[in-house]
């Protein structure tokens, strides 16, 4: 299955914040996009998640246009994992995964046992099973986004798309975090996502989306930006990238000069 970008362009008034995007993002892969602030990026998700209207252009999956979907045909294919959760009510880890199920469910219809048994192995993927009759609000950063990943698996959608997975996170529940949504593009999800770090990028992108003032480049292989020079010139900063060998194998590292 695919998710085409194509031609994407979008203003605010008079102010330009993507001109012409186009980029595919396929089942089992990952997309990482990086820019600077205000370089669209979460405009770009926005609008690939159909909150946004562009100017011109299109988002589809399969062929067909996400902007005559509504939104419950969207969620059968896309799924959005927030940042965090923007007002944290004292509903169980369950209950708030249970609540991704709603779009499979007709108006008036609540959650049955198969649906709570979705949920359960979807916290028992994440390994967060133990936490199923917490509150969200007593729950630290990192199980919380764990507990958001976990609403969007029981979706049952093809395509995750993520706003700073880690954002706000300690430096071991971000690795946490992204080791969960790695295995989740191993399983077969397409995976986008958007960071401020060109080491998670470099580290656990398929590919990565380069954003400057409206202008997209898209990098196939994360390897190709190891003489740096694109990134450097992205974030107007000397920079270089590191190779290093680890126990799980060669990784990069981004590093200023």
């Amino acid at each position: 299955m695919k998710l085409e970008i194509s031609s994407l362009s979008f203003s605010y008034g008079s102010k330009e914040i993507l001109r012409n995007v186009s980029f595919s993002l396929e089942s089992g892969r990952s997309t990482a996009l990086l820019g600077r602030n205000g370089s669209g990026k979460t405009t770009l998700l926005r609008i690939i998640l159909g909150f946004l209207k562009p100017a011109c252009g299109s988002v589809s999956v399969d062929g067909k246009e996400v902007s005559e979907m509504n939104h419950r045909e969207r969620a059968k294919f896309i799924a959005y994992i927030p940042q965090t959760l923007t007002d944290i009510y004292p509903y169980t880890a369950l209950e708030t995964v249970l609540m991704g199920r709603a779009s499979s469910l007709s108006l008036f219809q609540h959650p049955g046992k198969k649906d709570e048994e979705k949920a359960l192995e979807a916290l028992e993927i994440l390994g967060i099973a133990h936490l199923k009759n917490r509150a969200v609000n007593t729950l630290s950063g990192g199980e919380r986004q764990l507990v958001l990943i976990a609403r969007a698996i029981v979706q049952d959608a093809s395509f995750m798309i993520m706003d700073e997975p880690t954002a706000s996170l300690d430096y071991s529940n971000s690795l946490l975090v992204m080791e969960k949504i790695e295995e989740l593009r191993q399983d077969g999800y397409g995976i986008l996502y958007s960071t401020h770090s060109p080491d998670t990028a470099l580290q656990n992108g398929s590919g990565i989306l380069l954003l400057s003032d409206g202008v997209s480049e898209y990098i196939d292989n994360p390897e190709e930006l190891e003489d740096g020079r694109k990134l450097s010139e992205l974030y107007n900063r000397q920079l270089c990238i590191k190779s290093i060998e680890t126990e799980k194998g060669r990784k990069l590292v981004c590093v200023p000069v």
